[in-house]
Parts: structure tokens; sequence; C-alpha cells
């Protein structure tokens, strides 16, 4: 099974100096962004990729998996690989596993500028080894978020992004939050600031607060074009 490499990430103390700004540069940076295996995806209700904590992550290994727990989404954050639902997988992604999406629910928001995919559902915590039980009132995924945000904006996945050889053009943004049994992703155009559908600021807040979904238990697979 292929190993990521460990990324580096922002230190908060500096980022609060710097108001979430640091000019220093990423100490680890690839070549190339979005690296293989990190690459999120989304084609319709049967077809899709989201980021999951990596299995194979030698951290993940030695401060959960190893000893006997398991990370939630917030405690994974820098250590995710990609899971496919359906027949196509990103580059080193991995096959979703049987029974892990309970349902889905996608719609593809083009009629007008920013354009955006976004999927939500539900998903089995148990069978994708993830810790989602609820600790925060308030936080329905325990504050966990995913996304592309680069290192000088201390951004938690810097490395991670949209798959580039089968994504509609200019989709380059993505936000996803997963955790509680629930998990929502939106893959966009435009930029991640407030207003904005894949807006970054929001990591405390689940599916149902970020995304204003108000139906994330309705049992099924759907797709709607708008």
């Amino acid at each position: 099974m292929l190993t990521l490499r460990v990324f580096s990430l922002p230190n908060v103390t500096e980022c609060i100096k710097e108001n979430w700004f640091v000019r220093t540069p990423d100490p680890s940076a690839p070549h190339v962004i979005p690296i293989n295996g990190q690459q999120v995806f989304i084609k319709n209700q049967n077809s899709f990729c989201i980021n999951l904590p990596d299995p194979s992550s030698q951290y993940l290994h030695d401060n959960y998996y190893g000893v006997g727990l398991l990370p939630n989404i917030v405690e994974a954050e820098g250590y995710v690989r990609a899971f496919c639902y359906g027949p196509y997988l990103t580059p080193n992604a991995l096959p979703m596993p049987n029974g892990a999406i309970l349902s889905a629910h996608v719609t593809k928001h083009f009629h007008k500028f920013p354009r955006y995919y976004q999927i939500y559902g539900l998903m089995d915590c148990k069978i994708l080894r993830i810790n989602c039980t609820q600790s925060f009132p308030g936080a329905y995924d325990d504050g966990g978020q995913y996304d592309n945000v680069p290192y000088r904006n201390c951004g938690k996945e810097p490395y991670s992004g949209t798959d580039k050889r089968h994504r509609e053009v200019g989709l380059d943004k993505y936000v996803e939050k997963a955790g509680d049994g629930e998990y929502c992703m939106r893959i966009c155009e435009g930029g991640m600031v407030d207003g904005d559908p894949c807006n970054s600021k929001t990591d405390e807040l689940g599916c149902m607060q970020a995304f204003k979904i108000s139906d994330i238990e309705v049992p099924g697979f759907d797709f709607f074009d708008f």
C-alpha cells in the first residue's frame, strides 16, 4: 500500500501573529500540487472521490491505529487519502470500502457563476475506521474540514486538491466536511472566502450549517442539475 509523506503544517502561533498569512516558505512543498493520492472528484451520485484519514499514514498508525484508537477528521488533517466510490479512481486513490457510503446526493450548480458541484450524505464511520463521536455541540462534524487552502494562508491540507485529469474546467477549489456519520463536499471555481461556495472559513461548522443542508438524513442516491 502506498505510504504518503508526512507534511508540514503552518505554526498556529505564527499564523495568528501574521493574521493567517505566513510569509515563510513551505519547508516540504512538493513540486506538483495537488499530489497523487489526495485528489477529490465528483461526477454523479455513483462516481466520486472524497478525502478521508489515510490508513497507510505512519503518523496515524503511531498515534491512533497502532495503539487501538481511531482518529477523527480533525486529528487526521494533514494525513488524508482519497477514497473513491464507483468505477473511477483519482491517481493513487483507494476504492471506497463496501458499505461505507450509505447515501449520496449530488447537485450540479452551473446556472450562474461561481459554478460548483456539491455532494452530501451519510457514511459508516466504523467501516471507514473514523472516530465519529460528536464531542462539541453545534459543530456537527467536530469541526473537521479538508480543503486546498495553501500553506501561506495557514492551510491544513496544502497539498490536496481536485482531480486535474477528470474535472470541469476551472473547478480547482474544494471544501469537504465529514464526521459524526455525515459527509459533504463542494468542488468550485472562484475563491474560498466568505460568500464563495467553497468558503474555507467555516471549518468549525458542519454540513447542515455551513452548506445549509436540511435533508442530510434522507436515504438514497440521486443527482440534480441546476
